[in-house]
C-alpha cells in the first residue's frame, strides 16, 4: 500500500498557490467561536459555517473593489485569494470559566492544543489600489461579518505564508473561493 506524504503534498500545493496567486498581502483573522441569534439562541461555529462566512466575505470584498465590473459581468470575478481554516474552537471556552486553572484544563484535555478558529488569508493587491487602501478595504469588509472578531492582523507578505497556512494539511485549504 502506498503511503501519502502529507508534507510533500503541502509543499507542492504551497508552490502552486504561490506561483499562481503571487500573494503580496497576508491576513490572520480570528473568528467568533459562537454567536447569539436575534431570538437568543446560540450557534456554534463549524468548518462548514466558517467556509460559508469566508465565501460571503470574498464576494463582498470583490464587489467593493470593482463595483462596476461586478454589476456588468454575469460571471463574477473574485479578488485573487487563497485561505485556510485552522483551529478547534477550544481556545477560550473552558479557560474562561470561573475557577478553571490551566492545570484543570490540561487534566480534561491532556494532549489537545487549544486554538480558536481563525483564517489565514493571502491576497494579491489589485493594480489600481495602493497597499494601504487595499488593507483598509479588507479590514472594513471583514468587520461587517457577524462572525468577525477584532483580532485581525494584516501586513505585506514577507515569507512563505501559504506554506505556513497549510501546516495542518491540505484539507485546511478553502478551495471553494480559491481564485487567481
Amino acid at each position: 500500500m502506498y503511503k501519502i506524504n502529507r508534507n510533500k503534498i503541502r509543499y507542492v500545493l504551497s508552490n502552486w498557490i504561490n506561483e499562481s496567486l503571487r500573494p503580496d498581502t497576508i491576513v490572520t483573522a480570528t473568528l467568533k467561536q459562537r454567536i447569539r441569534t436575534n431570538n437568543g439562541m446560540w450557534i456554534n461555529g463549524s468548518e462548514d459555517i466558517y467556509s460559508h462566512v469566508y465565501a460571503q466575505f470574498i464576494h463582498r470584498l470583490s464587489r467593493e473593489l470593482a463595483p462596476k465590473a461586478w454589476k456588468r459581468c454575469k460571471k463574477k470575478k473574485l479578488v485573487p485569494n487563497a485561505a485556510s481554516l485552522e483551529g478547534n474552537g477550544r481556545g477560550h471556552k473552558i479557560s474562561e470559566r470561573p475557577g478553571r486553572t490551566l492545570a484543570f484544563i490540561k487534566a480534561i484535555q491532556p494532549n489537545e492544543k487549544q486554538v480558536n478558529w481563525h483564517l489565514h488569508m493571502s491576497f494579491r493587491c489589485p493594480a489600481h489600489m495602493t497597499q494601504d487602501d487595499f488593507q483598509a478595504k479588507v479590514r472594513s469588509v471583514w468587520m461587517q461579518s457577524p462572525w468577525a472578531m477584532p483580532i485581525f492582523e494584516i501586513e505585506p507578505r514577507e515569507a512563505d505564508w501559504v506554506g505556513y497556512s497549510l501546516k495542518t494539511g491540505p484539507e485546511a485549504l478553502l478551495a471553494e473561493t480559491l481564485s487567481f
